[in-house]
């Protein structure tokens, strides 16, 4: 009888330590940003100065499978926490397409303007004059 329980005390720590052991190792992998549990992506277009502060042109895609792209823009200085997110919130966002519907309204983002500390995106249903996201640059437009 004590064999037996010396043996089921021991397994028992066994198992305890191997538990312990992986919940260590997912906290590890987990705070180190080995999975920070979404899809989203976020990439720097353009950054200029104006008025003395900077603007940063960011192009977030979000989702798993349906991606949804935005346009954002950041005022000062652009810093990413361990995720690769944003830590300042924009300050201004637009949904430029989404998986369903392709560009809004059939329309493809042509040009960006920053009028003070406002985003205007101008759409255009012209191919000619489709840009690349990733090749848009970020105009002043001086105030109206």
């Amino acid at each position: 009888m004590k064999k037996a329980l010396k043996i089921f005390f021991i397994t028992l720590i066994m198992l305890l330590s191997i538990v312990a052991g992986l919940f260590l190792w997912f906290v590890w992998k987990v705070g180190s940003g080995f999975d920070c549990g979404y899809s989203n992506s976020y990439a720097v277009i353009d950054s200029i100065r104006a008025e003395g502060k900077e603007y940063h042109l960011v192009l977030s895609t979000s989702g798993f499978s349906d991606k949804v792209r935005i346009l954002q823009l950041y005022q000062g200085g652009l810093n990413f926490d361990e995720c690769h997110v944003p830590t300042n919130d924009p300050l201004y966002s637009e949904v430029i397409d989404e998986p369903e519907r392709g560009p809004i309204i059939n329309e493809w983002v042509h040009k960006v303007y920053l009028e003070g500390d406002k985003l205007e995106v101008l759409y255009s249903s012209e191919i000619k004059d489709v840009k690349k996201v990733s090749e848009l640059a970020l105009e002043i437009r001086s105030n109206r």
